[in-house]
C-alpha cells in the first residue's frame, strides 16, 4: 500500500465515507460544522459543506433518492445533501446543542451492576 497524496482538511478529522455515485468523498471533522469535499480521482479538497451542527458521519446514502444523510454530533437533528450538487436538500430534528445526562448515564450503570457485570470507569 501507498500513499497517494496528504489532503489537507479541518483538524481532528473523523470518518471519510464516499459522496453517493460521484467521485467525491465526504471528510467529516467532529470540531466544526461543515464536511469537507475530496475528489477521490485528484484526492484533492475541492471546497466544503456549512452545516447547521458538527457532523458525525455521512455514510447513509439512499440509492432510490440518491441522497446522502449527515448525523448531528453535537445536536439532535441531521442534514440530506445531494451528492450531485453537494447542496444541503432538507433538514430534519431540532437545533439545539445536547449533552450527555449524567442521571441517564447512573441509571444505566445501576441496571448494568444489578445484573451482575463488573463496569469499571476510570
Amino acid at each position: 500500500m501507498t500513499l497517494l497524496n496528504d489532503i489537507s482538511t479541518q483538524l481532528k478529522p473523523y470518518p471519510v465515507d464516499k459522496a453517493g455515485n460521484t467521485q467525491n468523498l465526504y471528510a467529516i471533522t467532529h470540531d466544526v460544522d461543515s464536511i469537507d469535499i475530496i475528489n477521490s480521482e485528484t484526492m484533492q479538497n475541492v471546497g466544503s459543506i456549512s452545516l447547521e451542527h458538527k457532523p458525525r458521519s455521512a455514510g447513509a446514502y439512499n440509492k432510490s433518492l440518491d441522497l446522502v444523510l449527515v448525523a448531528g454530533a453535537d445536536k439532535p437533528m441531521s442534514s440530506i445533501i445531494d451528492p450531485n450538487t453537494n447542496d444541503i436538500v432538507a433538514i430534519a430534528g431540532e437545533n439545539v446543542i445536547t449533552r450527555p445526562d449524567l442521571a441517564y448515564l447512573q441509571d444505566i450503570l445501576f441496571g448494568l451492576q444489578s445484573e451482575n457485570l463488573l463496569l469499571s470507569i476510570g
